[in-house]
Parts: C-alpha cells; sequence; structure tokens
C-alpha cells in the first residue's frame, strides 16, 4: 500500500474549510496531519509537522498573498504549496516554484489526488 501524503489545510474561512474536507473527505491517500486559520499556526505546524502538501487561503492573512507565500517558503522543505484563491493570484504565484493556483474545490481535489 502506498504511503499516504501528508497534509496542513490552511483556511480561514469557515464555508471554504467545510467545502475542502467535503471534498477531500475518502482520498484515502491523503492524510491531513494539521488545520490551521492563521499564519503563525501554520509556520509552526510546517515546522513541526513537515507535510508533504500544503493548502493554503489565498485570504489567510492581512497581508498580501506574496507576504504569505514567502512566510511558508521560508518554513517547509521543497514540497507543494496549493493556494485556494481567484485568477487575480495567477501572476503572483507564478513567481514561486511548488506552488500552483486553485480556482476550484474540483480543481484542488484533483490536484491532490495526484500529488498523493
Amino acid at each position: 500500500m502506498p504511503m499516504s501524503k501528508r497534509l496542513i489545510a490552511a483556511v480561514h474561512s469557515r464555508e471554504v474549510r467545510g467545502s475542502l474536507f467535503l471534498a477531500l473527505d475518502g482520498l484515502e491517500s491523503v492524510d491531513i496531519v494539521g488545520v490551521a486559520t492563521s499564519v503563525v499556526e501554520l509556520t509552526s505546524q510546517c515546522r513541526s509537522l513537515r507535510p508533504d502538501v500544503v493548502i493554503v487561503e489565498a485570504g489567510l492573512s492581512q497581508r498580501s498573498l506574496d507576504q504569505l507565500l514567502d512566510d511558508i517558503a521560508v518554513v517547509t522543505w521543497s514540497g507543494e504549496i496549493l493556494v485556494i484563491g481567484s485568477d487575480e493570484h495567477a501572476s503572483t504565484v507564478d513567481r514561486y516554484d511548488h506552488v500552483e493556483l486553485m480556482t476550484g474545490i474540483d480543481q484542488l481535489r484533483t490536484a491532490v489526488a495526484g500529488s498523493a
């Protein structure tokens, strides 16, 4: 049996978080090891849990998406970061390695299942 991918979900919006967990439900190859609702929680969990995949909502912080991704990049390794956002975030996401923009829950589910 293949190893599960370790995932941290960092989502501030209750509605997005609920949709995310419904989308990930049933993916046997994914192990949600952490849930964060702030940048402080996320960076702390990334340091201690070393996930394979981080899902982060673009609006997690009052800071810009650039600053948010910089904060995460400092404590992450070569894992994958999936940003839940809109097309307006594409130019920011494109500047980072190992970061992909997810504009829909179905797209996110497919990406997580494919990375697992």
